[in-house]
Order: structure tokens, then C-alpha cells, then sequence
């Protein structure tokens, strides 16, 4: 056996021997010394010049392995290895020069993903997963998996089957016990509620809770959206409603619930004692919805235009062309829905935004759907001035992220103030008379469904909390009169409370020695008397001490309407700690119950075509970890 084949070292892929002192790298073709035998300088060149090679992988050429001369073998041809000594291994040809290895194929070669690496990587899936709405088999196509393979190839993607099964639920885990630590911290928590029904006819019933956390920032959670088979009674609605809030250790913690105004869910929350407010959004509604048939006909109309160019792509490409013709913005018409007022004002402001081009479209295409008069296109664009008020409130009152419950009294003002000018200047002049009804109608409606919102204790109060408000929320004083009597009241009851908490702490602690106890007389006290005196009007008189509190907190100055209330509050907390501890309790009530919905806009979502055979529990913890995460 020669030499040289018992050349075992993984080095010797990547040189070919030149003889037996020098070796030449197959990747820069360098000369390199080996004398004695040692591979050092061989080891050493790899690592300097071609460090994303792995020695143990073969080289990357189109050839054979190095193979020993054997200069008495008939199958090779004399001039495919030229003889040099029988001792001495030489590569034969090469066809194209070797290929260094590349970050791909020196990832491949690297040791197995960490377990906690692997992990990390698959709560990553399942957070894609239900973030984005995705199918578990999403994991199973192709091109997914070839993705995968070509960004981490040591990763292996877990089934969909374990997604399921294992993942899913231990991520619900652990984020339901931070959920349930977030709830533990809470002072006082707000729920909303609704009701659902999904494309495959299964019920589900949502539950969100909202609250003011230690650092006075307003947060919202997801309790759960359940899958709920009982009938719809008020009782059952009630039970289970308790039965959350207990499994959640929150029952002593509820400040009030927002719900819609269908009766079943209202009788329910009265069942619980707790505080019940009705969903400001879903009010407006059905003001501006019953004001709405003083124009009737004239919205029918205008339906069967927007319906007509929803139907024919060939009217709509010649509207749009009309548009640009008379410069236009190009806008494409909506079509209103029956139960969103708001879909209407959508109809009616895009429309006449494009009045013109709809007329000539529709004089050269459809004259006899070009029944509206001039008259009713006056009235529809007066109509779009006064519902843009109410459009416009809607907007900003589902918003969930930033306080809402102390606007309500506010905007109240502010919308029965613009009816009453419209109303004002219909009576100098000449105005139709479906303008008249709708705003009669409005008015009629506003003082029907908000006649006593000045009365209820979570907006009054959630008002005059307010540093941007107080006082100046309130159209009747009588009412904010009796809105601040009633905060003194309950700020009596907090300094009432703070003395039995200190005796009782008191007594918990041990009896200090003599050497512990502070320095002082022993046999008289001077300050005896006056200690006494005044120690019975500090404790005895907490109607003072929050009047004090209150009449300091009024003669702040108002702060800019677009300034965030809860900062204020943060930064003034220890001055007025007692309206800091009940304002947590009050600006943490939204005036919607839009979270809800949109738990379910996103339910929609997750129950889809692709995902008709999820099962309802399955679809509960990814609504679950899509809202919490």
C-alpha cells in the first residue's frame, strides 16, 4: 500500500498533492507546504481563506474523487493521469474549476437547531397563524415549506396536526395566565358584550374587559369568545355573564357593562346589579335611522343608481371615464347597508361628490334612472351637511384606544346645539319640508333616547373626571350638581375607609419596645390636648378633607380638548389621590361596544371558507390569542 493513501484527514478533499512536499488548493489553486506530513498549513489556509467551508463536506466540482495512479491499470487512458511516481496521488482533469462554498451550504452543515431556539420558532408559527388568519395546513404547502427550508434548512416546521393539538393550546395557556395577571392588578374593570352568529350557524358570545392599569394606561383584553348553544334569554345570558366574570376572579371588580339596546341582553345586565350603559354608537344609529325616512324616496333613488353602476362593469368604466373627462377625482360609488346608517352617509356624500358625472353618464345610458329633480339634489347635499355631525361623532367614538365614556355628555351638547341652529334657520326662510321632518325627527329622537344620559353616573361622572370637561360637559346644572354630590359622596366613603385601614394595620404590627419608641417625656405631653382636638377633626370630618380635594381639582385649568386626560391623571395622581383612585373607575368604561364587534369582524375571518371545519373551541383560542397577543 502506498503512502499517500493512508491519507485519512477530511483536509485532503480540498487539495490536490503536487508531490510529496507541496499541496494546491482546488479553490484559489495556492501552493501550499506540507513538509513532514502535517496538515497544519493545509488547516491553516482553509480557515483564513475559505472559512465558510466545512472540511467534512466533499468539494463542490464536476470530477471524480482523487484516485491513486496505478500505472499498470488498462481501464485509464494514457493521457487522462499523466505518470509522475507510483507513490504520488494526483486528481484527474477537471471539467470547470471547483466551487467555494457558499452561507447556504455552510448552513446546512451546522449542527441541530437548540431546543429553545426550535421553540421560539414554532410559537412564531402559531402567532402567524392566528395573527394573520392563515389555515394550519398552511404549513403543509409547498412553497411554504421550500421557503422555510431555504431561510433556516436545520428547521423542520411542525404538522398541523401538532399545531392544533399542542401549540396552539399551550400559547392559549400562557397567555390566558397573563391575561389573568393583567386582571389581578386591575382596580376596576369595564366589560363590553355581544352576540355572533358565524357563516356555519353557530352562536358565539364575546366578552371583553377594559381597565386602567398601574402606569394609568387604558388597556382592553379578550375574556373569550365563546361558543354559546343556549337560547338567548335574558336568564341565560345573565348566568353565563356570571359565570365568566367568576372563572376570572373579577366579580368585586366590575365598574359597568356596555351592551347593546336589544332587551334581552339589557334584562340580563340588570340581573347582574351591575352598571348598565348603552352602546352611544348603536344609539346614534337609531336616531339617525328613524330621521332618515323623512327622505325615503329620495334615498331609494339613489340606491337604484348606485345598485345600477354596482351591476354593470361597462357603466362603471364609463362613469369613471366621465369623471377624468371632467376632472374629477376617479371615485367609485358605495352601496348602503340596511343596519349601518353610517353606509348611508357613505352613499350619499360619494355620490354627490360626483354629481355631475353620474348625470351625464347617466343621461347617455339610462335617462329613465335619472329621475331625481334639482330640488332633491338640494335637499339630499343639506342633508349630507346636518348627518355629517352625527357621521363624523360615530367615527371617533369607536375608536377603543383611548378614553371615550366622558365624551358622551359632551357630544350630546354638541349635537342637539347643531340641530337646534338648523332647525333656527329653517324658520327665516324657505327650506322643503323633508328637511324640516328630518331635522324635527332628529331632535324628537335626540331627546327620546338621551333624555336622561346627564343622569347616569357613569357618564356624569366620567365627565366631570375629565380635566378636558368638568362642569362644561353639562348642559343642565341641576344635573352637575347632583353629579357632584355624588362624587363627594363616594370620596366621603374612601376617607372613612382610611382610617379603620391604618387601625386595623396597627394592630397587626407588634408593640414597640422603649428603646424603639421616639424620644420624648414620659411624664407630660404638652401637645396632648391639641392632639386630641385635632385628631377628632381630621378623622370626623371626611366631608371636608373631599371637599378640599375636589374644590383644589376644579379650579385646575382645563386641558387642550386633544391632550390625553390619563396622562394628566398620572401626573397629578398624588395630589389628588382619592379622585385618582375613583376616576380608574370611571374613564375606564368605553362608550361602545365596537371591541366586540370588532372580535368578530375578525371571527369572520378565522371561520372562513378554508377553515369551515374548524371546531368551535379551536376557533375561540385563536380569536382569543389574536386579540391578546
Amino acid at each position: 500500500m502506498s503512502k499517500l493513501s493512508k491519507k485519512k484527514s477530511h483536509i485532503w478533499k480540498h487539495f490536490s498533492v503536487i508531490n510529496k512536499d507541496k499541496a494546491k488548493c482546488e479553490y484559489c489553486f495556492k501552493i501550499i507546504s506540507y513538509s513532514g506530513g502535517g496538515t497544519s498549513n493545509l488547516n491553516r489556509h482553509m480557515k483564513k481563506l475559505h472559512r465558510t467551508v466545512s472540511i467534512e463536506q466533499p468539494l463542490l466540482r464536476s470530477q471524480t474523487q482523487l484516485l491513486p495512479l496505478q500505472s499498470n491499470s488498462t481501464e485509464a487512458g494514457p493521457s487522462t493521469i499523466p505518470l509522475i511516481s507510483e507513490d504520488i496521488m494526483v486528481a484527474p482533469a477537471v471539467t470547470q474549476r471547483p466551487v467555494q462554498l457558499n452561507v447556504q451550504h455552510f448552513a446546512k452543515t451546522t449542527s441541530p437547531l437548540p431546543v429553545k431556539k426550535k421553540k421560539q420558532l414554532d410559537e412564531q408559527i402559531v402567532k402567524f397563524i392566528v395573527k394573520g388568519f392563515h389555515p394550519f395546513s398552511i404549513v403543509e404547502e409547498t412553497e411554504f415549506k421550500n421557503m422555510y427550508q431555504m431561510i433556516l434548512p436545520t428547521y423542520v416546521l411542525p404538522s398541523r396536526k401538532i399545531i392544533s393539538t399542542r401549540l396552539i393550546p399551550k400559547l392559549y395557556q400562557a397567555t390566558k395566565e397573563k391575561v389573568l395577571q393583567l386582571t389581578a392588578e386591575a382596580d376596576a374593570i369595564c366589560l363590553t358584550t355581544e352576540g355572533w352568529t358565524s357563516s356555519s350557524n353557530d352562536n358565539y358570545i364575546a366578552l371583553t374587559a377594559h381597565f386602567i392599569n398601574q402606569d394609568t394606561t387604558l388597556k382592553s383584553v379578550l375574556l373569550g369568545c365563546t361558543h354559546f348553544d343556549e337560547w338567548h334569554t335574558s336568564e341565560n345570558l345573565s348566568a353565563y355573564l356570571l359565570k365568566e366574570v367568576a372563572e376570572w376572579g373579577i366579580s368585586n371588580k366590575i365598574a359597568g357593562i356596555i351592551t347593546d339596546n336589544s332587551a334581552n341582553i339589557v334584562v340580563a345586565v340588570h340581573l347582574t346589579t351591575w352598571q348598565h350603559f348603552p352602546c352611544f354608537a348603536h344609539t346614534v344609529n337609531h336616531v339617525v335611522q328613524h330621521s332618515l325616512d323623512a327622505i325615503k324616496v329620495q334615498l331609494d333613488k339613489i340606491k337604484a343608481i348606485v345598485q345600477y353602476f354596482k351591476d354593470s362593469s361597462s357603466a362603471a368604466s364609463k362613469l369613471q371615464a366621465m369623471q377624468i373627462q371632467m376632472d374629477l377625482p376617479p371615485l367609485k360609488l358605495k352601496q348602503s347597508v340596511v343596519t349601518r346608517w353610517n353606509s348611508t352617509y357613505d352613499m350619499l356624500d360619494r355620490i354627490i361628490k360626483i354629481k355631475d358625472a353620474v348625470v351625464s353618464t347617466l343621461a347617455i345610458d339610462q335617462p329613465r334612472l335619472n329621475t331625481l329633480t334639482p330640488d332633491e339634489w338640494s335637499l339630499l347635499e343639506k342633508c349630507v351637511q346636518v348627518l355629517k355631525v352625527f357621521y363624523d361623532i360615530s367615527v371617533e367614538m369607536s375608536a377603543d384606544k383611548s378614553v371615550s365614556i366622558s365624551k358622551v355628555l359632551a357630544l350630546n351638547k354638541i349635537i342637539k346645539t347643531h340641530v337646534d341652529k338648523q332647525l333656527l334657520e329653517t324658520e327665516s326662510g324657505h327650506f322643503q319640508d323633508n328637511y324640516k321632518l328630518l331635522l324635527q325627527t332628529l331632535r324628537k329622537q335626540l331627546d327620546a333616547r338621551f333624555e336622561d344620559i346627564e343622569s347616569h353616573v357613569l357618564a356624569s361622572e366620567a365627565s366631570f373626571l375629565d380635566p378636558r370637561f368638568k362642569k362644561y360637559a353639562f348642559i343642565d346644572k341641576d344635573k352637575y350638581d347632583q353629579c357632584l354630590r355624588s362624587i363627594r359622596a363616594k370620596l366621603c366613603n374612601l376617607f372613612k375607609q382610611e382610617p379603620t385601614m391604618q387601625a386595623t394595620t396597627s394592630l397587626l404590627e407588634p408593640p414597640q419596645s422603649p428603646q424603639q419608641m421616639p424620644q420624648q417625656s414620659m411624664s407630660s405631653n404638652i401637645w396632648d390636648y391639641f392632639d386630641k382636638e385635632v385628631e377628632k377633626e381630621i378623622i370626623q370630618n371626611p366631608t371636608a378633607a373631599g371637599s378640599i380635594e375636589i374644590e383644589k381639582y376644579l379650579n385646575e385649568p382645563l386641558i387642550p380638548r386633544t391632550d390625553d386626560p390619563l396622562k394628566w391623571w398620572y401626573d397629578h395622581r398624588l395630589l389628588y389621590p382619592n379622585l385618582y383612585s375613583l376616576m380608574k373607575r370611571r374613564l375606564c368604561v368605553p362608550a361602545t361596544s365596537v371591541p366586540c364587534e370588532r372580535v368578530f369582524s375578525e371571527a369572520g375571518m378565522t371561520i372562513s371558507q378554508k377553515r369551515s371545519s374548524l371546531k368551535s373551541d379551536e376557533a375561540s383560542q385563536i380569536l382569543f390569542l389574536n386579540y391578546n397577543l
